[in-house]
């Protein structure tokens, strides 16, 4: 019996080096390992992994481990970089806080760069909207053209579409991507036809935005735009709900008197021509349109209860219109 204690010790003595060793990560390794996480991989599929590239010893104790120290069985799809004699401390926390996933985000065409913000925050993506509006204050960007654009002009180029963002990504980051995307939309065939109609880029979007905000069908864009063609032509205010919404930060079915008199330099229905930036970023079908508006006299339209647009060229038409449908 003496004998076995001896034994029993030793065994004793070894499990507890392993244990000590896998747990606490003793010695160091510069060797280092990427972890690859699948989205479908859960918490066991990584230990296996794990273990499979000896970065642990036991994958049992290490899913103990784990979902002990924070409190979660999450994991982000993704890579994640681990050194070879990393703790299972450091390895939790490499895992749960690198935040190395990729989520899909749509920006729908239309949105404000309020509402972006708003939901690049609801995705994680930032961890503040002031985040966000800060490195877009403090960014500049160039068209493949050579325009440089910044300040509030970067509202209209932040490329409405899906996105695939990875978690770590910078709000700088973020703005950098959705603006490369712009260049890629902006070919030297819409250049021309810009400077055809005298306007620069960000003239177009700018109009653009509005338009976006104001069409209902895919039929009314290029309607839409030859309205507010016409009437910057002809000297006119644009007199669009869409940019009142704006300063309202609010989407009102139907402006007051008093909305359509707040002074604000975006208030297209007390200033003539363009608001000083965009109001939304528009989709391509926008562009397209106040590049290429319909051949109209049309200088007024509205929307009936029904989201049909009506166009009219006198405001004597328009009235009529607005009465016959109950307006």
């Amino acid at each position: 019996m003496k004998r076995i204690y001896p034994i029993f010790y030793t065994i004793l003595l070894i499990i507890i080096g392993i244990f000590c060793y896998d747990v606490f990560g003793w010695g160091n390794s510069a060797e280092t390992i990427q972890i690859s996480i699948s989205e479908n991989d859960n918490l066991s599929v990584l230990s296996d992994k794990l273990k499979e590239e000896k970065v642990i010893f036991s994958k049992h104790l290490f899913k103990l481990f784990y979902q002990f120290n924070t409190h979660s069985t999450t994991i982000h799809p993704g890579t994640v970089t681990l050194h070879k004699n990393d703790s299972y401390q450091q390895i939790s926390k490499a895992i749960s806080d690198s935040k190395k996933g990729t989520v899909t985000i749509t920006i729908p065409e239309g949105f404000e760069v309020r509402e972006i913000a708003e939901r690049l925050l609801k995705n994680e993506l930032i961890s503040s909207e002031n985040d966000f509006y800060t490195a877009l204050e403090n960014y500049s960007f160039q068209t493949n053209q050579g325009n440089i654009i910044t300040g509030e002009a970067l509202n209209g180029f932040l490329f409405p579409d899906t996105y695939a963002i990875p978690q770590s990504t910078t709000p700088k980051a973020i703005i950098t991507m959705m603006t490369n995307h712009f260049n890629t939309k902006w070919t030297d065939e819409f250049q021309k036809k810009a400077d055809a109609l005298n306007m620069d880029v960000t003239e177009v979007i700018t109009l653009a935005s509005i338009v976006e905000r104001e069409a209902r069908k895919e039929t009314d864009f290029p309607l839409v735009a030859s309205v507010f063609h016409n009437r910057l032509q002809q000297g006119k205010k644009l007199e669009s709900c869409a940019t009142v919404q704006y300063i309202l930060k609010e989407r009102k079915a139907v402006l007051s008197v008093a909305d359509t008199q707040i002074d604000s330099p975006y208030n297209t229905y007390r200033y003539e021509g363009l608001p000083p930036a965009p109001i939304a970023v528009p989709g391509m079908l926008a562009i397209e349109a106040v590049l290429s508006p319909a051949n109209t006299d049309y200088l007024y339209f509205f929307t009936d209860k029904n989201g049909n647009n009506h166009y009219a060229k006198t405001y004597a038409e328009h009235n009529a219109l607005i009465n016959q449908y109950g307006l």
